[in-house]
């Protein structure tokens, strides 16, 4: 494989996993993460304002002070000051911690539904 073949590899790959992210990733598991609050109006990373608020579907946010939007990798990209790539190793370890913690809860630490 050519050097520029594995690079082209490596963005497809990319590409799918951060539509993976987007996919399925929540403002209410990415704030917390992030160690911002998780009020009404929540600390914007951007302009500091406390007006971030998450959109209906929780996959977008949009501050009503600096008029910043976007999806949740922006979100971690700015509150991580981090490159896109990091961003969505970021939030795959959320969502991965997210589901193991709802396998824990429906299976129980011994593999058993019910935990039993």
């Amino acid at each position: 494989m050519t050097r520029y073949e594995h690079r082209a590899a490596r963005r497809q790959d990319l590409e799918h996993r951060k539509g993976d992210v987007k996919e399925k990733a929540r403002y209410s598991d990415v704030v917390p993460a992030l160690n911002l609050s998780f009020d009404m109006g929540d600390e914007c990373p951007f302009c500091h304002g406390l007006t971030l608020m998450p959109c209906a579907d929780g996959k977008w946010f949009f501050c009503d002070a600096c008029k910043r939007k976007g999806d949740m990798i922006d979100l971690v990209c700015e509150a991580e000051r981090c490159a896109m790539p990091r961003a969505v190793q970021f939030m795959e370890t959320i969502i991965t911690s997210r589901r193991d913690a709802r396998t824990r809860d429906l299976f129980g630490q011994n593999g058993k539904e019910g935990g039993a």
